[in-house]
């Protein structure tokens, strides 16, 4: 692991379990260190300044208003616990970038914003975040049909040298990901948990070793699947991506539609949804909201796939945009 800048180690003492099962204090929650980051910025520090005596002065005269000072000064004491983390990630191939290092992915902040995560974990390479590509998600009951749609879409992806994204959850997600870097393509997987886990498993090894691709998640390394961490790590796999596809879909719950919904409300990237006989209802609804129906024709046809989506899109009036660079996010 290449050794984290110093504001990502204040990060990770501050938001991160470091490892522990039962880290006491707790760590920041997200909305914890929301209004911590936007005292640091209107005081003109930043998060490696809590590291100092200087910084950690100020905190105790300013922030007191927007966090509990002692709870944050107790987990920035936490330097043991932050070296044995960094060594036990190191083993396992694991690395971790912040939100104010140069290769944290720009999308993330230019989409996200001040929701972009704090922390990025992550294994395998660790270039090649910013290159966009197509977002595949779906059921993880997904029947054969779906899954070999899943597969073929993957296909293409891979052979047109557009990356796939996807959630890493079983069936569509896995899916993707297994077939678009068994066609030679390049894979992103947004973990709602399990990293650790992941990182070592048959399923992902050669194609981590070979670096075409990478794990990536916004928890701890150590840190367990729950059902909020899964509907919360939607936004970052659509902010990661130009396109997205929805394969399969109930109605009216589960984490692909509620990240669906998500998605058209934000207007994060243009979102395709497989609309062919047999898909499960919540595809047709999302095209009765304004998803851009897709079929299997589409997929074979399409001589230059990334200049057809994004046609196809465009035709839509879902064009893919980037807002513009904001350079005052609080890190």
């Amino acid at each position: 692991m290449v050794q984290p800048t110093l504001d990502t180690q204040a990060l990770l003492l501050l938001l991160s379990r470091l490892g522990q099962s039962r880290a006491e204090p707790a760590p920041l929650t997200a909305k914890d260190y929301d209004r911590l980051a936007l005292w640091l910025q209107h005081q003109g520090l930043r998060p490696r300044d809590l590291l100092r005596a200087e910084g950690r002065t100020r905190l105790r005269q300013g922030a007191v208003r927007f966090v509990d000072g002692d709870r944050v000064e107790a987990l920035l004491d936490r330097g043991g616990a932050l070296g044995l983390a960094l060594e036990g990630w190191l083993s396992k191939g694991l690395w971790v970038i912040g939100r104010g290092d140069p290769d944290y992915p720009r999308r993330l902040k230019q989409k996200l914003r001040r929701e972009a995560p704090p922390l990025l974990f992550g294994a395998g390479a660790r270039s090649g975040l910013d290159a966009g590509g197509v977002a595949i998600v779906g059921s993880r009951a997904a029947d054969v049909a779906a899954l070999q749609f899943t597969q073929r879409l993957a296909q293409r992806c891979a052979r047109a040298g557009l990356v796939t994204i996807s959630g890493g959850a079983k069936g569509v997600d896995r899916e993707a990901m297994t077939a678009a870097f068994a066609a030679g393509g390049r894979v992103i997987g947004v973990l709602p948990g399990d990293l650790e886990r992941a990182a070592l498993e048959k399923t992902f090894r050669k194609a981590l070793e070979d670096e075409r691709m990478t794990l990536l998640s916004p928890y701890d390394p150590g840190a367990r699947f729950t059902v909020w961490s899964a509907m919360d790590r939607n936004k970052d796999v659509y902010a990661l991506s130009d396109f997205g596809v929805v394969v399969s879909s109930d109605f009216d719950k589960g984490g692909t539609w509620a990240g669906a919904l998500e998605n058209l409300q934000a207007r994060w990237v243009p979102l395709f949804v497989r609309a062919e006989p047999g898909t499960l209802e919540g595809n047709s609804r999302l095209v009765e909201r304004g998803c851009i129906p897709l079929n299997s024709e589409d997929v074979g046809g399409a001589s230059d796939w990334g200049t057809w989506l994004r046609r196809r899109a465009t035709v839509a009036g879902e064009a893919p945009s980037f807002p513009p660079e904001q350079s005052d996010l609080p890190i």
